[in-house]
């Protein structure tokens, strides 16, 4: 029946679509209606088409599938907004080899005054033919005239030329710091490549940091343009990790101008970050904190580094490496101190753990706080845990409640580096995300991003195929099905955040937040997931993204 007081007519209706609501009985419906940002409508074409008014807009699906905004649980937004704008963005680049990164760092620096800074960043030396990373003297030879420093994915090592490590004071006689690693040449002097904490004052995350920095205006008309790029992938939620107070306030002057049209939680670096845990803990912030737009989601702790640096905390050593056992960038005490604290206050803590080692420290700590303080429904989460470890984790990790934020997309951009490392052989059971939900872990997807791109249906063509970026499978038994890699990056990411009541799923009352795919992936053999688009992306009830000729 039409709605008799036109303000209350729908603002949008969709129809003429397969609906998949992602609820909790799967049900399929043909169209939907929405209102001040949130659905109020859910049936058949006929009965919502009769709900709208000329006021309304109408989007005719054509039959395609329409599902829940994608919610990517791990993201470094405001990092990768200003490598877009402002850096040299290697992930964006794809460059196929390290002669083409130097050129790319030459054209750089001939177009910059002497003496200015040349960055690039999100590096990943196993997408060339070879692995390899760029030393000093080879940085030298292109950017004589510039400090010039190289990030990989991640910041977690860093490639500096002479001028660069001369302005943090990085020289033969700087130890290795705690948590970190400076690689040297024959003669004890540093090549160059800085592992996790040896960075030192080249980390950009760092109030004393050497490197340049943005101030508010850069950092928010940075993010207004990297919007953009979340719509066309249809993620309509993200989790920022974020370092720095003026990350923060950008976001909130953005929202505050109402130019924020993504919605984002926050997890706040507690160490190794300019926001220490207890300024955070004494703001007496608890997760859900802000509204739909900006809230705050808990601390985020870092244990051990990369794996493809071969830094992940493992038992064993690294093959060919036999007193490399990876980095821990946070020891035990101090882990389970930092999150009792957090425990006890109320705040969820998401904790990087990437090896097996690193993911039993942060089950030991997380257990501890549990014992001494029980609370049934902490979320505590994992960041990784991608490595092979065994049954008896997983199945501590359900035990536990501790939800996995895991990056199904790795397998297609950091597979190879496993591959490089263990051999096809030692990467079994990498990624089990089969393993992991048959034992009853909550798993969360997110990406990392851009550690690799911000693209859900590289998630689901990689949890679905395990198929690596240089067409590699792997272990083919831990793959899932594809309603299952939908709802990682939907219904289980949104119970990731706390939000499940308000996104995730197509329900009444719920955010308005969905996604328009060029083809209905329920059924797709998982070699052709890949090739699905996004052809509508509306968040809070309003278009921000339509394919050109969708």
């Amino acid at each position: 029946m039409r709605m008799a007081v036109e303000s209350q007519a729908p603002d949008l209706v969709v129809v003429n679509g397969v609906v998949r609501t992602l609820d909790a009985h799967d049900t399929v419906a043909e169209a939907l209606a929405v209102r001040g940002g949130e659905i109020v409508g859910i049936g058949t074409t006929s009965e919502i088409a009769a709900l709208a008014s000329e006021r309304s807009q109408v989007v005719d699906a054509g039959g395609r599938v329409v599902l829940p905004g994608f919610i990517d649980g791990h993201v470094h937004f405001n990092s990768a907004a200003i490598e877009s704008a402002y850096l040299i963005d290697l992930l964006a680049l794809e460059p196929a080899s390290l002669d083409e990164v130097l050129a790319e760092l030459r054209r750089r620096a001939d177009a910059l005054p002497a003496g200015t800074w040349v960055r690039a960043d999100n590096l990943n030396p196993d997408h060339f033919p070879t692995f390899a990373m760029p030393t000093r003297r080879q940085l030298d030879a292109v950017v004589p005239d510039h400090p010039a420093v190289v990030y990989t994915i991640g910041f977690h090592v860093a490639a500096a030329n002479s001028r660069a490590l001369a302005e943090a004071g990085i020289d033969g006689t700087t130890a290795d710091p705690p948590g970190g690693l400076i690689e040297r040449d024959a003669g004890g002097e540093p090549n160059g490549i800085l592992h996790e904490r040896a960075k030192l004052l080249l980390d950009p995350r760092r109030a004393d940091t050497v490197l340049p920095r943005y101030d508010l205006e850069a950092r928010k008309a940075a993010l207004r343009a990297h919007f953009g790029y979340l719509h066309q992938r249809g993620v309509t939620s993200i989790n920022d990790m974020v370092v720095d107070p003026e990350e923060i306030r950008a976001y909130q002057e953005l929202q505050a101008a109402r130019d924020l049209s993504i919605r984002v939680q926050l997890l706040v670096r507690g160490v190794e970050s300019q926001i220490t845990t207890d300024q955070i803990l004494a703001v007496g912030l608890q997760p859900g904190f802000g509204d739909d737009w900006l809230s705050f989601g808990g601390v985020k702790l870092s244990i051990d580094g990369v794996c493809v640096a071969k830094n992940a905390a493992t038992y064993d050593p690294h093959p060919g490496e036999p007193d490399n056992r990876g980095i821990v960038r946070i020891e035990q005490g101090e882990l389970d101190e930092q999150l009792l604290r957090c425990h006890r206050a109320g705040v969820r803590v998401a904790i990087h753990a990437i090896g097996p080692r690193a993911v039993d420290m942060a089950l030991d700590a997380i257990e501890k706080a549990l014992t001494a303080h029980p609370r049934s429904d902490h979320r505590h989460r994992i960041e990784h845990a991608y490595l092979p470890g065994s049954a008896e984790q997983r199945r501590r990790m359900a035990r536990l409640g501790v939800v996995v934020s895991t990056q199904p997309a790795f397998l297609h951009g950091l597979g190879d580096g496993w591959r490089r490392i263990w051999g096809d052989d030692g990467v079994s059971g990498a990624l089990p995300l089969r393993s992991m939900l048959d034992e009853g872990v909550m798993v969360m997807g997110s990406t990392d991003y851009p550690c690799v791109p911000a693209d859900p249906v590289l998630g689901l063509a990689a949890a679905t195929s395990r198929t690596t970026r240089k067409g590699a499978v792997l272990d083919p038994s831990e793959a899932i099905g594809i309603g299952e890699a939908l709802r990682l990056q939907t219904t289980a990411a949104a119970f990731g955040q706390f939000k499940e009541r308000r996104k995730g799923s197509l329900e009444l009352g719920k955010l308005a937040d969905l996604v328009v795919l060029s083809e209905d992936p329920i059924g797709m053999p998982p070699d052709e997931v890949g090739r699905l688009k996004v052809d509508l992306t509306v968040v809070g009830g309003s278009v921000v993204f339509e394919r050109a000729g969708a």
